[in-house]
C-alpha cells in the first residue's frame, strides 16, 4: 500500500485465504475517506472496484468494501447500475462495480481517479480500457489475485517498471491454523500446490503449467519428438 506513491499499479499475488481481497477493499475505503496513508486523494471523483463476473461482486467485492467504510459515511446504491454513492467528512465518491465479463464498450468515456481489480481479468483486454480512464486525472490501479489461471499477461504486467508487485503464501496467514493449511495442500494434484499454497507460478507459452515435475517431463517428450518450441514465456518454479 505503501508503494502507492510512487507506482502507476500494484500487483499482489498470492495464494487462496491470505487476505488479498480484504487489502484491495480496504485500500478502497481509504481512498474515499481521504485516509491513505501514501497517497492524496480529492475529496470528490469516481472509483472503480473490478470483479470477475456480477456473483463475486454481489457476494465479495461490494460487501468487503461496504465493511471497511466507516459508519460516519452515508451510502446510497443504485442496485439497476451497480453503483455507490458515498459521502461524509465533506467528501462525494462515486464508486462503480465493473464486470470483467462486461464489453469494452462499458469501460469507456470515463474519468477514473483510482481501479482495483480482484482477481486475474477474464477478458485481459479491458485492462487497457481501464487504464486509459485514469490518464486524465494521473489516476493509479491495483489488481490482487492469485494466480490460478498463470497467464503471460499476468506475469508481464507484474514485471513492468511502473508496477510494484508482491507475493504471499498461505502459510504466512497467522489466523489459519498451519495444520489445516497442510490438510488442504495434501488435498491439492502437486502442479497446483505451488498456486494455490505458496502463490507461485510457472508460465509455459501463456498458459498455466505448475510444478517441475509436471513440466519437465514434458519438455523433454518436446524434445525427443523433435518439435520446434513456439515463442512464449518459460519460467520453472524452484
Amino acid at each position: 500500500m505503501m508503494a502507492a506513491g510512487n507506482y502507476k499499479g500494484r500487483v499482489a499475488l498470492g495464494a487462496n485465504r491470505i487476505g488479498k481481497s480484504e487489502q484491495g477493499a480496504y485500500e478502497c475505503a481509504l481512498a474515499v475517506t481521504g485516509q491513505h496513508p501514501a497517497r492524496q486523494f480529492p475529496e470528490s471523483g469516481v472509483g472503480w472496484i473490478i470483479g470477475l463476473d456480477n456473483p463475486m461482486i454481489r457476494d465479495i467485492d461490494r460487501p468487503m468494501f461496504e465493511r471497511y467504510l466507516p459508519s460516519r459515511f452515508k451510502t446510497r446504491f443504485y442496485k439497476n447500475d451497480n453503483i455507490w454513492i458515498c459521502h461524509g467528512d465533506g467528501r462525494e465518491w462515486k464508486i462503480v462495480f465493473k464486470s470483467t465479463e462486461m464489453g469494452p464498450e462499458k469501460f469507456q468515456g470515463a474519468k477514473v481517479s483510482w481501479a482495483w481489480v480482484d482477481e486475474e481479468p477474464k477478458r485481459v483486454e479491458l485492462f487497457s480500457e481501464m487504464e486509459a480512464r485514469l490518464v486524465d486525472l494521473a489516476g493509479i490501479w491495483w489488481v490482487t489475485a492469485t494466480p490460478v489461471r498463470g497467464t503471460a499477461w499476468l506475469k508481464a504486467l507484474s514485471e513492468r517498471a511502473d508496477v510494484y508487485r508482491t507475493f504471499a503464501g498461505m502459510r504466512e496467514n497467522p489466523y489459519i491454523p498451519i495444520e489445516e493449511v497442510e490438510k488442504f495442500a495434501i488435498t491439492l494434484p502437486e502442479e497446483e500446490r505451488a498456486t494455490r499454497i505458496d502463490g507461485e507460478y510457472v508460465v509455459f507459452g501463456g498458459c498455466p503449467v505448475f510444478g517441475r515435475k509436471f513440466l519437465l517431463p514434458r519438455l523433454a517428450r518436446i524434445e525427443e519428438l523433435g518439435i520446434e518450441p513456439q515463442e512464449g514465456i518459460l519460467e520453472v518454479a524452484a
